[in-house]
């Protein structure tokens, strides 16, 4: 750890220090509401963009839509990657 990371540290211990001999734990919390209040508006937004991007994203046709196409078209459905579940079924132990 350098000089200036020491020093960071050290100052961030003094300020709790000063508002828990002020204030007790209460002040540390308040001041700790305080300081993550400006990040609100920024979860907020990003909870905005993944909502729109969500909506934005094209859904998929169900398999059997696609068969019908592949059917049609004489090409087969396009793989999408999804494989039918295997059995969960635990078979016992002899």
């Amino acid at each position: 750890m350098s000089g200036a990371d020491a020093a960071s540290v050290v100052l961030g211990m003094l300020s709790w220090a000063v508002l828990l001999l002020a204030g007790g734990l209460e002040a540390v919390k308040q001041v700790a509401i305080i300081a993550a209040f400006p990040f609100l508006f920024v979860m907020i937004g990003l909870c905005v963009s993944l909502v729109k991007a969500l909506r934005a994203e094209p859904v998929p046709a169900p398999s059997a839509e696609r068969e019908g196409v592949a059917d049609t078209t004489g090409e087969p459905a396009p793989d999408d990657g999804v494989r039918p579940a295997e059995s969960t079924r635990l078979e016992p132990t002899p």
